[in-house]
């Protein structure tokens, strides 16, 4: 099933939005995204992310599987995902999945199995994929948030089937189920995961985010990284993220470092129980200052540990169609990868927003200052505007951007390096300044200029 892929190296740091499509959860077959692949690829979209391709249950977007080496028949078949990669592919797109190896569908067939095998006092290869008790009081397990110092969260559901007790952590978005965690401290199980990821990374994917690791049952790095990264890494050219990584304050060097992984969800930005992400929270109070503290202490760590960000918005946000743009065009001029949730292409933009932020995405996938793992230097975050400099490692290019978080105009002015040629990046045109560019920014307005060193006969 492999298939060879002509990305180029490390494709995540130069991809600037990967657009995840639910397509069991939302009725999107695989064929309808094949279909809308050129759409994407004019956006300025560099991956299509899969959301949980194997036949699954109904609980949170079909992550919970029935079977793990099946193609959802709900979107598809197994000759339908292969030709999606193929076509992206060709168009020099990426594809990832969204895997959840964490927990069952409570119909899972395994878990079936391993109930009646419980109940008759059987053990079996199934019964020690799940963990047992007798009693609802246990003691809880440890869980791979142990190893970063912070307590499991679950309960023991108690099975008529089995007769038993066994670990949940995942109750669905109703509260109305009980779905069983894999026991990552069975032998077998560790087989079966690592088994389960080569069948999809067989298919020839560029990557994988998985769900939810921070929670899985008896993982330590140790199995995490024989499980999950060291098999992902097996395979060329592969981005690996860990969803919810980070969002209980552990450490992020520790999930690149020592779990593996290779980008991170920017969870000081998209913060859970708002209604906007901080960036549109700093636009409505026309403030960017707010934004620097959670870019150098989640953003820089990430990048100066080898990692990239990955970040989403609200999608259904109260934010105006300007400001809305103006978020979207922040969150990739900072460096993060855009986090699409299968709305840029569904979602009632006008067609000005759209090409306006497919020109920004197009240039920031083919502009090595504005890489996804560049630096970043603040120039100014006072007054309404925001203004900093971007570079990457080994290339002479820089990048000023500067952004108007404000509803009225703006004038700026911000250091121009002597001995650099500058240009407006969105334009083309030169730009003649001695020490400062100066210009006027439109309200929710953005400019982003580029720049080289003059060779000797131009400094004459």
């Amino acid at each position: 099933m492999n298939q060879t892929s002509a990305l180029k190296q490390n494709w995540w740091e130069t991809c600037p939005c990967i657009s995840r499509v639910f397509s069991r959860r939302d009725g999107i077959p695989l064929q309808k995204t094949i279909s809308m692949l050129d759409e994407y690829q004019a956006q300025g979209v560099g991956a299509i992310e899969i959301f949980a391709p194997y036949w699954g249950g109904d609980q949170y977007g079909a992550l919970d599987p029935y079977e793990f080496t099946i193609v959802d028949p709900a979107i598809g078949t197994m000759e339908e995902f292969l030709k999606l990669i193929e076509e992206c592919h060709r168009r020099s797109m990426a594809v990832i999945i969204f895997i959840n190896v964490g927990y069952a569908a409570m119909e899972n067939v395994d878990f079936l199995k391993a109930q009646d095998d419980v109940r008759r006092g059987i053990e079996s290869r199934e019964t020690s994929f799940f963990l047992w008790s007798d009693r609802e009081d246990a003691p809880p397990p440890k869980t791979f948030s142990t190893e970063f110092g912070k307590e499991p969260e679950g309960q023991w559901a108690f099975s008529p089937r089995a007769d038993k007790y066994y670990w949940v952590k995942w109750l669905g978005f109703q509260n109305d189920v009980a779905l069983p965690q894999y026991n990552f401290a069975s032998a077998a199980w560790q087989e079966e995961c690592k088994k389960i990821l080569r069948f999809w990374l067989d298919t020839g994917i560029d990557g994988m985010i998985i769900d939810a690791p921070f929670c899985y049952l008896n993982c330590d790095f140790t199995l995490n990284n024989q499980c999950i990264t060291d098999v992902v890494r097996e395979y060329p050219n592969q981005y690996l993220q860990p969803e919810g990584g980070g969002a209980a304050g552990e450490s992020l060097r520790r999930w690149l470092l020592e779990a593996g992984y290779n980008s991170l969800q920017d969870y000081s930005i998209l913060r859970f129980s708002h209604p906007v992400t901080l960036i549109g929270e700093a636009i409505q109070k026309e403030d960017p200052s707010l934004l620097e503290p959670a870019l150098s202490t989640w953003r820089e760590t990430v990048i100066r540990a080898g990692g990239t960000t990955y970040l989403g918005t609200y999608w259904n946000t109260p934010l105006t169609e300007p400001q809305f743009l103006l978020e979207l065009i922040t969150i990739v001029t900072t460096g993060a990868i855009l986090h699409d949730d299968c709305s840029l292409l569904q979602l009632g933009f006008s067609k000005e927003m759209r090409e306006k932020l497919a020109c920004v995405l197009k240039l920031c996938a083919n502009t090595e200052a504005l890489r996804v793992n560049g630096d970043r230097k603040l120039i100014q975050d006072q007054n309404g505007w925001y203004a900093f400099s971007r570079f990457a490692a080994g290339s002479a290019q820089e990048a000023v951007v500067v952004l108007n978080f404000t509803d009225r105009e703006q004038e700026f002015s911000v250091p121009a390096e002597a001995g650099r040629a500058y240009r407006n990046a969105l334009t083309g045109a030169p730009v003649f300044c001695k020490d400062h560019i100066q210009g006027t920014l439109l309200p929710y307005g953005y400019e982003i200029y580029l720049s080289e060193k003059r060779n000797e006969k131009e400094n004459v």
